[in-house]
């Protein structure tokens, strides 16, 4: 889809004062960016939870080429980032899936040793011991039908018996429904995590997790 027909596409969708919000964002990215994020981890050595969700549904780790091909062809043109795949594949991350009468309804993104985080464009090299999830997502059609809480546990005991001993996640501040999703399964706040480029300039700050 060119320029113009994403224009025309978020006009419809949108209105005016998104694309407005974007030209600025635009405008200013190469001078000024900022993210922030709040970062959990989880013992995986502590019970896991048992969640049953609300419809059928098959959690596939294994099927890659699969979950990126949906990825690459999803609407929400967001979802698919091509740094974060090459690194991805290098490193050997789980890029699972979750069907529902076998079609995609959900993903998460589970890497380990180096990756590639979108928000801060920037690749994070993690302890051995430790796997990050860097992504979850169901399609709204599917949501709150405890898709995304199933889809972690399963993640959570397949890393369990892996030998894995820390899982860990980032979440921004505005998502509440994916904090109230991972601190349901255990999860606890270590840190929030502020990213800002300022003229070229790349600083992070890190403080304690915030109740």
């Amino acid at each position: 889809m060119d320029a113009m027909a994403k224009t025309l596409n978020m006009w419809r969708q949108e209105g005016l004062p998104a694309i407005i919000q974007r030209g600025l964002k635009r405008l200013i990215r190469p001078f000024f960016e900022t993210n922030s994020a709040f970062w959990f981890t989880r013992d995986l050595s502590a019970p896991l939870p048992e969640i049953s969700p609300r419809c059928p549904v098959e959690i596939d780790l294994s099927s890659a080429d699969e979950t990126i091909g949906w990825l690459r062809n999803h609407r929400e043109r967001w979802v698919f980032n091509q740094r974060e795949v090459e690194i991805g594949l290098k490193e050997k991350h789980y890029f699972a899936n979750v069907k529902c009468g076998g079609r995609i309804v959900g993903y998460a993104k589970v890497g380990k040793n180096k990756i590639y985080i979108h928000d801060y464009r920037k690749v994070l090299a993690f302890p051995r011991d430790c796997v990050f999830i860097y992504d979850t997502y169901v399609i709204p059609e599917y949501r709150g039908l405890r898709i995304a809480p199933y889809l972690v546990a399963q993640i959570m005991s397949f890393l369990k018996n892996d030998g894995v001993k820390r899982l860990g996640c980032h979440i921004p501040p505005w998502n509440i429904a994916s904090m109230r999703v991972y601190e349901g399964l255990g999860f606890t706040r270590s840190k929030y995590v502020r990213y800002v480029k300022l003229l070229g300039l790349k600083v992070f700050t890190a403080k304690p997790g915030i109740a």
